[in-house]
């Protein structure tokens, strides 16, 4: 069983700690971080896991096998240091740094500890995303694909107008959005699409 333990509880982060509870057989989580020791010691309990008000403390944790970050991007550097410091594997969530200079010196970080790290695009193994880039010769050139795929239920309040609103016919497409790739990708082969979880609205308007 993997241990993990999460930094961040916010939005994105409670997120993270629901699906690894209720989705993960080979996976537990272990230990959660908050700077908010009251939500922090909340969710906790209700997850059965240890709490810390420190990431330090929760990356000595024995019990942590992997540890996944998920706190404003300028937070990431120190805490991917003390996770390689401690030779754990890291998932940390995009953005991965505000500069360009940060964001090579995490990957020097990670490089120079030899720990496995990964920024969290994972819609990369979405079987849909996967069944788009493989058909990409087929379908042809492409500028932009957007695609959205929602985790939570659609609210009722977009999902209605209110009273006296037009009507307009808005599509909602479960499905992963994509985005066009950076060039690099496309110079060292990549099909052209990386895949972006932002929540849009595709709107068709009449």
């Amino acid at each position: 069983m993997l241990g993990i333990g999460l930094i961040g509880l916010g939005k994105h982060g409670s997120r993270y700690a629901h699906h690894i509870v209720k989705d993960l057989r080979d996976a537990a989580l272990v230990a959660v971080c908050r700077r908010n020791r009251p939500e922090g010691e909340k969710l906790a309990a209700a997850s059965g896991c240890a709490f810390y008000d420190d990431y330090h403390d929760l990356v000595a944790n024995s019990r942590v096998d992997t540890v996944v970050v998920a706190v404003p991007p300028t937070l990431h550097p120190a805490i991917v240091e003390a996770a390689c410091r401690a030779g754990k594997p890291l998932l940390v969530e995009k953005p991965l740094a505000t500069s360009l200079a940060e964001a090579r010196h995490i990957a020097s970080m990670v490089s120079a500890s030899g720990v496995r790290a990964m920024v969290a695009h994972t819609l990369r193994f979405n079987s849909t995303v996967q069944t788009v880039q493989a058909h990409v010769p087929e379908i042809g050139p492409l500028h932009a694909l957007y695609l959205s795929q929602r985790f939570e239920p659609f609210p009722a309040r977009l999902a209605r107008p209110a009273h006296g609103e037009r009507r307009r016919n808005c599509a909602k497409y479960r499905r992963p959005q994509l985005r066009p790739a950076p060039l690099p990708h496309r110079m060292r082969g990549h099909p052209g699409l990386v895949p972006d979880s932002a929540d849009h609205h595709a709107r068709n308007r009449r």
